[in-house]
């Protein structure tokens, strides 16, 4: 049921809504508390767009709730918390202070301290939202998947939808004034208003076909420019009116952004490091390729300083124009394939192209160093502060005798890669990779022997000089106890690559692989039994501190742990979308893993002496008894109170929550943070009272089993927009009404009550009314279907 009211001016309405979603301030959604990312620096995570307000004070934001601030030109960035685990896609500031950003699953956030705290808004919808513009603080526009369109007109404490072409993906909005701007997205569309969004009318640009995609549209008074999928640039002169089609030189590759300072100066990114700069409003463009990662948004501050983001948290700055370009990530961001440390302190990480990287301070700095090698290296092992080696592509071999200072290079056999390297002390190593090679080195790699076969092999790990293991392609392990000298096959139990293999002694050892497969001994290899890792990734790396506490890591992105030996292993959220490769602990106090976009990250193994975990899962109720179903719900708050600590489930629907210990004995309730949708209503029913109370000792320890079931309700949701001219006494003037159900289920016995104020009077409409009073009228609606809309209009005369 839905009221109307007119005022004075013009009409507001006031819906009344048949489910409220929740709305409300979140804290710190905490990934694990004990991870922190060593390199790249400020954020790993790509970023999807940056904003400033001059050029000292901008932001970006990204994946994972990403958001970054630099108040000083880009020389440091700052983390800001966002509250939220889902992609931030746009970011719209007004001034220093006040800001808007928007994301997957309707997620849009407002700031007005200049980040310090974000504020979660209710959008009213599931739809990912791709792009935010402001004009004030109180007007604003969001746009989205599914054809949504949001508008606020009190800084976002409320969103009304505009109109919607349905199934359509918009991607880009910019107004010039409050009442005239554009919208452009897939399919080649673009929209223009010129009544603040009461309708939109689609414009002709040239590119429409069902692969041909708009990401980016913006304009200087009537001059406007979008871009997109074909490598092609749209240009029109009388605002949208016309449009010419340019192309940029860049065929069939994405840009992703495009942003002018006045009619002539323009930039635009796209992917593949590319960025293209005009001087004469985009006739014409050079082409510069600065470095090899996506860029996804632009912006001019005036016509010498501009800004890029984009893949890997990529930030790029340049105060002449374009002339020169500088970095403002720290840290590079090559992929890294292994790392090796040989205490808390020391150690190395090597990758694509021959990087090699070292730290002496426990990764809080990394620095370059020299390799002498462009071949991708895949494998590095340090056995004191001055001797390692590392293999790659080629079957080359590097060695260093002066902790990296120098490298030597040795490529013994014609190999097409080495996957890994292992050396039990200074003299005594091995070396295996494709084309079944397998090398040993009994002088520290003066001299390699071996040989080839038809295998595939990928670790190799000794436990002392005589036993040890190399695993492979298929399924493939093979032992030896005499150093390497013969070879005996083992039955793995699978026909899955095994990717890497650790052992702690003689007889335990663990070996993961393709698609979460982990297998264990006991007996040093005559049996292997099956453990579930709870990830489909391909696990890369595992690694073991002791005999019950293990790690590995996986092409998801996934950390997996275990505390027993692998009897049950658990997700550990980092929210890194690309691959890890390699798994590092140092003298039993820290851990590292390493993997695309330069990612380093380490782990406090002492870190649990001072919390307590708290671990659980998210699921739909399926029966009568809280018997959970496939359907996990990920990306969701839990808290804990008193505190508002707060944890976030992964894609599993598994949460981990870390209180942190005190001195006596505090009792917490633990409950989710209501979530919902338009079309859906949800309910906790397990544990029926919604909330599980938890005592946290002075002792760490890990407290699993607290799960949440919820009931699913489809719903019914009827949104109602409203449009009329402005009135004037003694004329006649005609109102709009449109209404849609958004939610799931059909609304029964739906109505409209439209209440004028006592100097209007109705006069007629197009659709059969009941006048309940002089000005209220009551419309039926009879039954709205799920996903029905329909329209009717109101004649009114203002009395004299």
């Amino acid at each position: 049921k839905t009221y109307i009211k007119a005022n004075k001016l013009n009409f507001i309405s006031l819906l009344v809504l048949l489910w409220l979603g929740s709305f409300g301030v979140f804290g710190q959604a905490a990934q694990e508390l004990d991870w922190k990312w060593q390199n790249p620096l400020p954020t790993h995570n790509t970023l999807k767009k940056v904003h400033f307000v001059d050029d000292q004070i901008g932001w970006a934001v990204g994946y994972s709730g990403t958001i970054v601030k630099t108040s000083n030109g880009g020389n440091t960035w700052e983390n800001q918390s966002s509250g939220t685990t889902n992609d931030l896609n746009g970011v719209h500031f007004i001034n220093a202070q006040s800001g808007w950003a928007v994301g997957r699953e309707g997620t849009i956030i407002k700031t007005t301290n200049g980040g310090i705290t974000w504020l979660s808004l209710n959008s009213e919808t599931t739809a990912k939202l791709e792009s935010v513009y402001f004009r004030s603080t109180m007007k604003g526009w969001a746009v989205g998947n599914n054809g949504t369109i949001l508008k606020t007109t009190d800084g976002g404490s409320s969103w009304q939808s505009q109109f919607s072409s349905q199934g359509n993906i918009h991607k880009s909005i910019h107004f010039i004034s409050d009442q005239e701007g554009w919208i452009a997205g897939w399919y080649g569309s673009i929209y223009r208003t010129q009544n603040g969004g009461q309708t939109w009318v689609q414009q002709y640009s040239g590119i429409g076909g069902s692969n041909e995609h708009f990401s980016s549209i913006f304009f200087i008074g009537q001059y406007g420019w979008a871009v997109g999928n074909t490598g092609k640039l749209v240009k029109s002169a009388n605002s949208g009116l016309n449009w010419e089609i340019i192309n940029l030189g860049s065929p069939y590759s994405w840009i992703n952004s495009v942003h002018f300072f006045n009619e002539s100066n323009g930039v635009a990114v796209g992917e593949f490091g590319k960025i293209f700069r005009t001087y004469n409003g985009g006739y014409t463009w050079q082409i510069l390729n600065i470095g090899k990662n996506q860029f996804l948004s632009v912006q001019m501050i005036d016509s010498q300083n501009i800004w890029a983001v984009g893949g890997g948290g990529t930030i790029l700055k340049t105060l002449n124009g374009g002339n020169n370009w500088q970095y403002q990530t720290s840290g590079p961001t090559n992929a890294l394939f292994s790392v090796s440390f040989i205490n808390h302190q020391i150690g190395w990480a090597v990758g694509l192209e021959g990087v090699i990287l070292k730290t002496t301070n426990g990764g809080l700095k990394w620095q370059n160093q020299n390799s002498g090698t462009t071949n991708w290296l895949y494998s590095v092992h340090f056995n004191d502060s001055l001797t390692g080696w590392a293999v790659g592509m080629g079957g080359i071999i590097l060695k260093t005798s002066d902790g990296g200072t120098s490298w030597d290079s040795q490529i013994p056999f014609s190999v097409t890669e080495l996957k890994s390297v292992f050396f039990i002390d200074s003299q005594t190593g091995w070396a295996v990779g494709t084309s079944g090679a397998i090398l040993k080195t009994t002088n520290g790699g003066t001299n390699w022997q071996g040989g080839l076969s038809s295998s595939e092999y990928y670790s190799v790990h000794f436990v002392n000089a005589q036993i040890g293991w190399i695993t492979g392609y298929g399924g493939k392990i093979i032992k030896t106890i005499d150093g390497g000298n013969t070879w005996q096959n083992q039955n793995s139990g699978t026909t899955k690559s095994l990717l890497s293999t650790h052992f702690t002694d003689a007889q335990n050892g663990w070996t993961v692989g393709q698609t979460g497969t982990i297998i264990k001994t006991h007996d040093g290899g005559v049996s292997w039994v099956s453990q579930n890792s709870g990830t489909l990734g391909d696990l890369r790396c595992v690694k073991f501190i002791d005999a019950y506490n293990g790690y590995s890591i996986s092409s998801y992105g996934d950390v997996v742990k275990t505390s027993n030996a692998g009897g049950n292993w658990q997700i550990e959220n980092i929210d890194f979308y690309h691959s890890f490769y390699s798994i590092c602990i140092g003298d039993t106090k820290n851990i590292w893993i390493v993997g695309d976009y330069g990612a380093i990250l380490t782990k406090d193994l002492d870190l649990g002496s001072k919390y307590y975990l708290i671990t659980g899962n998210f699921f739909e109720k399926e029966g009568f008894n809280c018997e959970p179903s496939s359907i996990k719900f990920g990306n969701k708050l839990v808290k804990a109170m008193p505190g508002n600590y707060y944890g976030v489930t992964n894609y599993y629907g598994n949460y981990n929550l870390y209180i942190p210990i005190g001195d006596t004995i505090v009792n917490y309730i633990v409950q989710p943070v209501a979530f919902s949708s338009s079309s859906f209503q949800v309910n906790t029913v397990c544990p029926p009272s919604g909330q599980i109370q938890v005592s946290v000792d002075t002792i760490p320890d890990t407290l699993s089993g607290n799960n949440f079931g919820f009931e699913i309700s489809p719903c019914h949701h009827l949104d109602v927009q409203i449009a009329s001219n402005r009135r004037r006494r003694c004329f006649i003037n005609t109102t709009s009404i449109s209404y849609q159900n958004q939610g799931s289920l059909s609304a029964p016995d739906a109505y409209l009550l439209v209440e004028f104020p006592h100097w209007v009077r109705p006069v007629s409409a197009s659709r059969s009314y009941v006048a309940l009073t002089d000005s209220v009228w009551r419309f039926n609606l009879d039954t709205v279907s799920a996903g029905e809309s329909g329209s009717f209009t109101i004649t009114d005369s203002v009395i004299c």
